[in-house]
């Protein structure tokens, strides 16, 4: 296929590494496309772009400094002992919010992740949130 950019070269499907920046910080992936032997411009479809979405989602969950969706899953399971449900209906975020953090679907609002955090830490503090909600 002819690159449509410079009229010039091919395209090719190939991994390119690409430098992506988040917030001053960036991270170099390989991004998969269709690559002008030429003039180097690329075209990325859907499925080219998923493929380094996940990762990108991680490195700014990371410069954020928002638990990862494994951290999520270990504080609410392992720490907390609650489920998902009971988790979204303390936290807020609905019946199926914890689910989407910890599949990495949807990032958690800094606030949560700053509540889990020293949860983390004091999780006997729980029951303070659990019974201040019920006086409510």
């Amino acid at each position: 296929m002819k690159c449509s950019a410079c009229k010039n070269g091919m395209l090719h499907h190939k991994n390119k590494s690409q430098i992506y920046t988040y917030k001053g910080k960036s991270i170099t992936l390989n991004q998969p496309g269709l690559w002008c032997d030429f003039c180097e411009e690329g075209v990325l479809n859907g499925e080219d772009i998923a493929k380094t979405e996940k990762e990108f989602d991680r490195f700014k969950t990371k410069v954020d400094d928002l638990l990862s969706p494994k951290e999520i899953r270990h504080i609410r399971k392992d720490i907390l002992k609650l489920t998902q449900e009971e988790a979204g209906k303390i936290f807020g975020g609905g019946k199926n919010g914890f689910s989407r953090y910890e599949r990495g679907q949807v990032k958690p609002l800094l606030a949560i992740s700053n509540l889990l955090k020293i949860l983390e830490r004091h999780p006997t503090d729980l029951e303070y949130i659990i019974n201040r909600d019920k006086l409510g």
